[in-house]
């Protein structure tokens, strides 16, 4: 072999070796050029059928040929440089034994704002030697084996060069003439930040797997979204979501989601949220729920917070619940707290909850906790639950212990 320097940075290189035991062995023949904007490579190897050295040679030997016996690895790169911010590249490998064969080619584009490669794959249904090929790793050697007898395309590109716009898309399609079996899979996505506070979101994607033209089984899935943080922390969110499913031949209904929620700064005292869902399961069964939850602040020392949660299902089981919270600083040592939940359901189980706590000092010594609870359904147990706390206010010394602190408490259940 020889190598040759061109000049400004361009070389040439061109090498034959041979590795024989008997008359089997390894031929590699490979050709290298490199130049401004452009490089090339081509490597033509064989190793014969009989080539029983393969376990003999050096750990960096092996890493090269694998356990290729019996199989030709032709392999071609060429790279070029277009401009300063484009180039694109082509690759092409081949590999075949007597039997059967793989090929694989790629081609790839880049620039400013956008890339996109595309591959093509052929990989007959008899070639089963994934499993013995060098440099490859697991996923690669199960993907070669589960593409045998068929011819494979994916294409991928994403575009950033516009502003506020982000596209993305994958493409994949399998197909298997002889078996008459077919793939594929799909994923686009387009992101729109028309502003800083606003984001538009489409989504669609998919999978497929059919036998004889008639797809078996799969998953197609849409959805819009729209989100905008608008002043003052309010956050508007919407979104609608479509999933419809095949399976075993059969294409089941379209499962679709209407979502839509308002929403202010909950770190302020006096905050609110409000959404709305609607889920048509399209068999006749459907779940809309409705929630909000407002908090606010009635007086310097009285919070209150109302939640009303109400979930229709039509003649299957529905409930709706309403809540009433509040606490109370009664003044700078004394808290109190509260709250009153009924639930009202299409099913005889409705239910109440019932609860009060207090924190309180007695006296310079101690505090005081407690906390009482009534939880009632129909038709089922009435729970009681008290909780009750006395502890020091401060450590003191005892006995020798210092910085000592005291507790007694009580928790009680009733059913």
């Amino acid at each position: 072999g020889f190598t040759s320097n061109l000049g400004k940075g361009a070389s040439v290189s061109y090498a034959v070796s041979s590795l024989k035991d008997g008359g089997e062995g390894v031929t590699r023949n490979s050709f290298g050029l490199t130049t401004q904007g452009l490089t090339f490579s081509y490597l033509d190897q064989r190793i014969s059928d009989g080539f029983s050295r393969i376990a003999r040679l050096s750990d960096f030997e092996r890493g090269q040929l694998g356990n290729e016996r019996g199989i030709r690895r032709t392999s071609l790169n060429l790279g070029l440089a277009l401009s300063k911010t484009s180039a694109f590249q082509f690759s092409q490998l081949g590999l075949s034994d007597a039997s059967a064969g793989m090929t694989r080619q790629s081609f790839a584009y880049n620039t400013q704002g956008l890339t996109a490669r595309l591959n093509l794959a052929s990989t007959d249904k008899g070639f089963s030697r994934a499993r013995d090929l060098a440099g490859l790793n697991d996923a690669d050697r199960n993907a070669i084996e589960s593409e045998r007898g068929f011819k494979r395309m994916d294409f991928t590109a994403n575009l950033t060069a516009i502003k506020g716009l982000n596209l993305s898309t994958y493409t994949y399609s399998a197909n298997n003439a002889a078996d008459r079996l077919s793939r594929d899979i799909f994923r686009h996505n387009l992101v729109w930040t028309p502003n800083k506070s606003t984001v538009i979101n489409y989504l669609t994607e998919g999978n497929s797997a059919a036998a004889d033209g008639r797809v078996m089984n799969g998953v197609d899935h849409q959805r819009i979204s729209f989100d905008q943080q608008a002043r003052n922390g309010v956050k508007i969110s919407a979104f609608r979501d479509v999933v419809t499913t095949v399976a075993g031949g059969t294409k089941n209904p379209s499962v679709t989601t209407d979502y839509l929620k308002y929403e202010t700064d909950r770190a302020k005292p006096a905050n609110l949220l409000a959404e709305a869902r609607r889920i048509d399961f399209g068999n006749g069964k459907f779940e809309n729920l409705t929630h909000l939850d407002l908090n606010y602040r009635a007086a310097k020392n009285l919070g209150l917070r109302f939640n009303r949660l109400a979930i229709d299902r039509g003649a299957d089981p529905s409930s709706e619940t309403n809540l009433v919270q509040w606490n109370w600083q009664a003044s700078k040592t004394v808290t109190v707290n509260g709250l009153y939940s009924l639930t009202s359901t299409n099913n005889n189980t409705d239910s109440t909850v019932r609860s009060l706590g207090i924190t309180a000092p007695i006296g310079n010594m101690f505090n005081f906790t407690g906390a009482y609870t009534e939880a009632a359904t129909r038709n089922a147990n009435y729970r009681r639950v008290a909780d009750f706390t006395l502890a020091t206010a401060k450590p003191f010394d005892l006995l020798g212990m210092k910085q000592t602190n005291l507790a007694v408490t009580y928790s009680g259940i009733q059913d």
